[in-house]
C-alpha cells in the first residue's frame, strides 16, 4: 500500500458499482490501459494496448487546442458537463480513428453470491 505526503493514505470509494463504461474505473500507465466495472460477484474489464490497433497511423496534434481549456474548465465547474465533453472531443482531442478497436473484454466471476457494499481501493 502507498502513501501519500504526510503519512495520508490515499484510497478510492464508490458507493457502487459502475454499471456503464463511463462509471468505470480507468486503469493503466498510458501503454497499457483498462476500464473496470461491473459488481463484485461479475466484474467487468476492458483492455487495450497501444500497439494493437487497425487504420492508418495519423497526426493526433490539435495545436489550438489549448485555447479552449479555460471553456471547457468553466463549463465543467457550472455543472454543464454533457456541453464540456461536447465542446473537448470537439475541439481539443486528436480526432479517433474510425477503425480503431478495443481489442479485449475480460468479465470475471468471483462467486460472491451477494452485492457488496462499500467499494474502496488503497494505493
Amino acid at each position: 500500500m502507498g502513501e501519500w505526503k504526510g503519512g495520508k493514505m490515499m484510497k478510492l470509494a464508490y458507493d457502487s458499482p459502475g454499471t456503464a463504461w463511463k462509471e468505470a474505473l480507468p486503469i493503466g500507465n498510458g501503454r497499457l490501459g483498462a476500464m473496470v466495472f461491473g459488481a463484485a460477484a461479475t466484474e467487468r474489464i476492458q483492455i487495450n494496448e497501444e500497439t494493437l490497433w487497425s487504420g492508418a497511423p495519423h497526426d493526433y496534434n490539435r495545436p489550438d487546442a489549448g485555447q479552449y481549456l479555460q471553456e471547457v474548465r468553466s463549463l465543467i465547474f457550472n455543472d454543464r458537463i454533457e456541453e464540456a465533453e461536447r465542446l473537448f472531443l470537439d475541439r481539443m482531442m486528436g480526432g479517433a480513428d474510425p477503425s480503431a478497436s478495443l481489442p479485449a473484454f475480460l468479465r470475471a466471476e468471483s462467486g460472491v453470491p451477494r452485492a457488496s457494499r462499500g467499494y474502496a481501493i488503497s494505493a
